[in-house]
C-alpha cells in the first residue's frame, strides 16, 4: 500500500490492531464515519514513536466504559406496583414471598384516588401490614414504570 499524505480519514474508531515489528510499529484502525461508511487505515511508528506511544498508553487514565460494571441489584423479595384490580378498577399489586415460604399476592384499590402522594403512603403501610414487618422501600422507575422493592432474596 503506498502511503498518501493527502487523504485524511476522521471518524469513530470502533476497533484497531497495534503490532510490533523490527521498524517500530503498526496501528491499524477501522472507523465509521457520519454515513456509517467503514474505512481502514494504518499509520506506522519508528522506534522512537512507538515507544513514546507505550509510555503516553500507559498513562492514560480509565474511561468511564473500562470501570467495572456497579454490582447487579440483588432481586428485591417484595414488589409493590401500581396497576388494575380490576377492569377500571386502579389499584396496587403486592408480590413476593415471605421469610416462611409463604407466597404474597393481594391487589387493593387506591386509597386516596385524589392524592397520589397519600395513596402511595397508603399503599406502603398496608403492604407493611400483609408482610408482617416494616420494610424500607425503594422507588424504581423503569421504561416509565414506576413500582416499589423491599427486602432481598
Amino acid at each position: 500500500m503506498k502511503p498518501n499524505p493527502d487523504i485524511e480519514i476522521t471518524g469513530r474508531v470502533d476497533s484497531f490492531n497495534l503490532e510490533a515489528d523490527a521498524e517500530g510499529a503498526v496501528l491499524v484502525a477501522y472507523t465509521t464515519d457520519e454515513r456509517g461508511t467503514v474505512a481502514r487505515s494504518w499509520i506506522r511508528f519508528g522506534p522512537a514513536a512507538a515507544r513514546a506511544l507505550k509510555m503516553r498508553a500507559a498513562n492514560l487514565p480509565d474511561f468511564p466504559a473500562e470501570t467495572a460494571a456497579p454490582a447487579a441489584r440483588p432481586l428485591p423479595r417484595y414488589t409493590l406496583e401500581p396497576g388494575w384490580v380490576d377492569v377500571d378498577v386502579p389499584g396496587w399489586e403486592l408480590k413476593g414471598d415471605k421469610p416462611s415460604g409463604e407466597r404474597l399476592g393481594e391487589c387493593h384499590e387506591l386509597f386516596h384516588p385524589h392524592d397520589d402522594n397519600a395513596d402511595i403512603e397508603a399503599a406502603l403501610s398496608w403492604a407493611d401490614g400483609l408482610i408482617g414487618t416494616p420494610q424500607t422501600w425503594f422507588h424504581v422507575r423503569e421504561r416509565g414504570f414506576d413500582r416499589w422493592e423491599a427486602g432481598t432474596r
